[in-house]
């Protein structure tokens, strides 16, 4: 009895081991897993379009986002490949000009889950080829910027002026989730954009 007791007291820890090692490499599976596998991403939300001097400018506006979200660890930043369309502005039925879309984090210590930051242009016609060479152009246009948290959780969209220009204060903002003007200031204010007068 003494033996059988002691047998099984020394083969506890090993077994614990074996337990730790299966825990740890599927962890490292689902790790590399996670940094390598698009997500499928597939969302069909409401907004609000507010302009933060102008109090009574609010507008509601369908937002949809369909495409492949890649989640690194490694690289600074994520990839977006598919299509972001606000439905009540017809450029953004185009294809975006570059895939997939690169979001970069806006501070050096935003971590893996803070705003990342990308410009959004889109190709506005068929290419045309340069006269007098061999290089096809494919004309687009700057619609905006994103800022955005990792999976599109929390989400805005600031419209670029004619001039292509972009001002936290006088530009049009699409809070994507939002359904007042209040919940649309909170996430603009949460995304560490700083909102500057002229």
């Amino acid at each position: 009895m003494i033996r059988s007791k002691r047998s099984n007291q020394e083969g506890t820890p090993k077994s614990r081991k074996k337990w730790i090692k299966k825990v740890v490499c599927v962890l490292l599976i689902t790790a590399i897993l996670a940094i390598n596998v698009p997500i499928p991403i597939n969302i069909d939300t409401h907004a609000i379009e507010i302009i933060y001097s102008d109090a009574s400018h609010i507008e509601t506006r369908n937002v949809r986002i369909q495409g492949r979200f890649s989640f690194n660890v490694i690289r600074r930043w994520h990839g977006f490949r598919g299509a972001i369309e606000i439905l009540e502005y017809p450029e953004t039925h185009n294809e975006l000009a570059f895939s997939p879309i690169r979001f970069y984090p806006m501070l050096s210590d935003g971590g893996l889950w803070g705003f990342r930051f990308e410009f959004l242009q889109y190709y506005i016609g068929p290419p045309e080829r340069v006269p007098f060479t061999t290089v096809v152009a494919y004309p687009q246009v700057t619609f905006g910027a994103m800022y955005t948290t990792p999976f599109f959780r929390q989400a805005l969209i600031m419209i670029a002026d004619e001039d292509g220009g972009i001002s936290s204060y006088e530009s049009r903002i699409v809070v994507l989730h939002a359904t007042t003007r209040e919940e649309a200031l909170e996430v603009i204010l949460s995304s560490i954009i700083r909102i500057t007068e002229p």
